[in-house]
């Protein structure tokens, strides 16, 4: 994975997990839900890297789903999916989606401790 070997040679390695988590999450979610398995739909992934902060953007080519409502809500324990709001929010200092929810853009903070 190209994040990884970018993140490693780099001021991040400390941060390395959430972003890779992030990255992983956001990628799934993009192919899985956004768009529904469609081989033929694309995903793009934008990531700079700031002196402090990770800007991580995921799109695909779906209609979006309801951020607004869905990010309210409590994760169901029982459920197999629908982590990924309360990781989004556990590992990132900043979350926003586009108006239509097939965008997400993450902005996670360089973690400074061993």
């Amino acid at each position: 994975m190209e994040i990884r070997a970018l993140l490693a040679h780099s001021d991040f390695a400390k941060s390395r997990f959430a972003i890779e988590l992030l990255a992983h999450e956001s990628l799934c979610n993009a192919v899985i839900h956004g768009n529904q398995r469609d081989a033929d739909k694309t995903v793009e992934v934008e990531m700079q890297m700031r002196r402090a902060w990770v800007r991580l953007q995921v799109t695909d080519e779906g209609a979006g789903f309801a951020w607004r409502t869905q990010s309210s809500l409590p994760p169901d324990v029982d459920s197999t999916s629908g982590r990924g709001l309360p990781l989004y929010t556990l590992f990132a200092k900043r979350i926003r989606f586009n108006d239509c929810g097939n965008r997400i853009t993450l902005w996670i903070r360089k973690n400074e401790k061993s």
